[in-house]
């Protein structure tokens, strides 16, 4: 069974990852482009139940899914410092310089170091570069304004960013832009990584999954309610309630006694079903229909002694 990927991110990069992804016999690839990266969010919601992996072509939008939806799969392209090779090589192209003057250039996203690390193993030695990592909250009006910053006051030759956004809005202000684009080798490393991921999350998703639905006070309820029959007009309604839970889930369900009720399924389904264990939608409605106050546990393990006994 094969792994979908949804590949977010600008058009040209999620082609240039879709045709390096074709080799890939295991992986299925959901091209996802956007035109802007503030539309992130709205791609990942349109796309998250057709995908098990979320593959973003860089970080920036990565993070910004990230803090939105922590539990959904999701890695991204990495922006080595190797990438800046084909920048510099624009560069001697462009004609922006000679190499043998001091290169003064503008970075974000990239870390400082990687960046050193390249230029002293090109002979580059006489340089000024000036970077600004990602941090998160960090937007492109941001690093825009960085970049506008440092060439307005003569202090860059040039400015190179791994954000497309940003580098249409430098060009459009006339200042002299590169932009950074994952290599072939990055992207491969990537999609292996997607692979690696797949797999753990095929393994976790086989273990088993047992869950401990309680009636907060049983009896202090019994003893309160109004009849007999309202008791055994809400056991109807629970047990519907877990019939139907027991039908979307594929649940084995186990009257253990009076006020608990124990399910056995997968780690994949409850995980699909609770959104990542952030929700409880079992508990919720039983909660609404019957005002009845319940808390539920879940264990998980590859057998089922081992699942119940967490």
């Amino acid at each position: 069974m094969n792994l979908n990927v949804a590949v977010i991110g600008p058009s040209d990069l999620v082609d240039k990852v879709v045709e390096v992804g074709s080799v890939f016999q295991e992986l299925t690839m959901i091209p996802t482009p956007y035109s802007h990266e503030q539309e992130t969010l709205e791609v990942v919601a349109r796309v998250r139940e057709q995908a098990d992996i979320l593959l973003f072509t860089g970080p920036i939008p990565y993070h910004l899914a990230l803090d939105r939806e922590p539990g959904v799969p999701m890695l991204h392209v990495q922006y080595s410092g190797t990438a800046l090779y084909k920048v510099l090589f624009d560069f001697y192209r462009s004609r922006l310089f000679d190499l043998e003057e001091e290169i003064r250039i503008s970075a974000d996203v990239l870390l400082q170091h990687e960046l050193e690390e390249q230029l002293d193993e090109l002979g580059l030695l006489h340089r000024r570069i000036y970077v600004k990592p990602y941090s998160t909250g960090i937007h492109h009006e941001d690093l825009i304004a960085f970049h506008y910053d440092l060439w307005s006051r003569g202090l860059v030759h040039a400015t190179v960013t791994c954000l497309t956004s940003v580098y249409q809005q430098l060009v459009e202000l006339g200042i002299p832009a590169f932009r950074v684009v994952p290599t072939q080798s990055a992207i491969r490393d990537a999609l292996n990584r997607v692979l690696l991921e797949g797999k753990s999350l095929r393994l976790s998703s086989n273990q088993m999954a047992i869950g401990i639905l309680s009636i907060d006070h049983y009896e202090r309820v019994v003893k309160e309610a109004a009849s007999d029959y309202e008791i055994q007009r809400k056991k109807i309604i629970l047990q519907q309630i877990l019939i139907d839970f027991g039908e979307e889930t594929q649940s084995l369900i186990n009257w253990t006694d009076s006020n608990e009720v124990s399910f056995i399924t997968t780690r994949g389904i409850i995980e699909q079903v609770t959104r990542k264990f952030e929700q409880a939608p079992l508990l919720l409605e039983v909660m609404e229909r019957l005002q009845w106050k319940a808390s539920i546990g879940i264990g998980l393990g590859r057998t089922a002694n081992e699942a119940e006994g967490k």
